[in-house]
């Protein structure tokens, strides 16, 4: 296993010296990058809620009003683009109108409204590409692994955005994640483990976990619901099709801290399936959730140690642009789901840190 990195150091050209790109390396790999939590009852994650969060001046962020005015101009974007190009209003399927449909966000003053009552300056408009994303969320403010505690508050998904792109926030992003397993066989003893790769307008071409922002339901807030109930309606469900008969056995698998892409949490839930990786794929096809649109095809990784860490030297780089246009040749591994992988192995973080290559991909 170890050659496989000492490979992906050398094509690097990183050799011994790791100095130039330490301060990455320790960014993307923090302390807190990966809790192994292996919790077989998945039940067990609670949380608590604080409903509201304060801007600079102390006043209350008002997020339904948010929410409301963006709901509004989605709503007349959507009517336009229908009458303009006589189709439906698709966000996965935006091809070359992306930009103009962008302008229309930007340009509108409920939009502008909107940003104002979230503390976003208008320099910072270009940053938030995916403006037809609005949705009220919720993010981490702290986590405690030994009572598998979250304590949450309100986010609007263009902060979620701003964050990706650097920005600081006061928060975490919050995302729930599955790593659906096929039923092992004599070729695959452990079974093999399904990720995706992206499509629609955010790090299309690029490999990822199943995951997405954990909802702010009036249920997780109440918390008549758990985490992990959010998580079997949305990506458990809604983007993955899966069905009580084919699941064998759920676990919290993994908190991870990532860097990389925003300042975010992930829930990893590991998903036992009992589905061969061609059930596994077809259930995904035949999805009718709009959901499924985010991935153009799975790809399935046997769950051995060994070969999830020549998969990471082959396809993990570190920073990933999030570019249109991708190559065949640049289908890299996105920073949160090489954490995934590697808790899901026990792969330790200082055999994969030597393999960061400098700049972004």
């Amino acid at each position: 296993m170890e050659q496989n990195f000492e490979r992906a150091r050398t094509e690097g050209n990183l050799g011994g010296n790791l100095s130039p790109i330490s301060s990455l390396q320790e960014r993307l790999f923090r302390p807190d990058s990966i809790q192994r939590l292996n919790v077989k009852n998945p039940h067990e994650i609670s949380h608590s809620y604080s409903a509201e969060r304060y801007g600079p001046a102390g006043e209350p962020i008002e997020f339904d009003r948010v929410c409301g005015l963006l709901a509004s101009l989605k709503s007349d974007v959507a009517a336009w683009y229908q009458h303009e190009y006589g189709k439906e209003f698709n966000p996965f399927h935006l091809g070359d109108q992306i930009q103009q449909v962008r302008e229309k966000f930007y340009g509108d003053q409920r939009f502008a409204n909107a940003c104002a009552l979230l503390h976003i300056s208008a320099d910072d408009y270009s940053k938030i590409t995916l403006p037809w994303w609005s949705v009220k969320g919720v993010a981490e403010q702290a986590f405690d692994p030994k009572q598998v505690h979250v304590e949450l508050v309100p986010r609007h998904s263009y902060e979620t955005q701003l964050m990706r792109k650097g920005v600081d926030m006061p928060i975490k992003n919050v995302s729930v994640a599955c790593l659906p397993v096929s039923m092992p066989d004599p070729d695959h003893p452990n079974g093999q483990v399904m990720i995706g790769l992206r499509a629609g307008a955010s790090f299309a071409g690029t490999m990822h976990v199943f995951a997405g922002a954990l909802q702010a339901s009036p249920q997780l807030i109440s918390g008549e619901k758990s985490i992990y109930d959010v998580f079997r309606e949305t990506e458990f469900k809604n983007e993955l099709c899966l069905e009580e008969g084919f699941i064998r056995d759920i676990s919290l698998q993994s908190h991870l801290h990532e860097t990389a892409i925003e300042n975010g949490a992930y829930y990893v839930f590991q998903v036992q399936t009992s589905l061969t990786p061609a059930q596994l794929e077809q259930q995904w096809r035949d999805n009718p959730n709009k959901d499924r649109d985010e991935h153009a095809k799975p790809i399935f990784l046997d769950i051995d140690k060994s070969a999830i860490s020549e998969f990471l030297a082959e396809h993990y780089r570190g920073l990933v642009a999030d570019k249109p246009g991708r190559l065949a040749s640049e289908q890299y591994l996105l920073h949160p789901a090489a954490l995934a992988l590697m808790a899901l192995v026990d792969i330790p973080v200082e055999d994969v840190k030597g393999v960061v290559r400098p700049g972004v991909w």
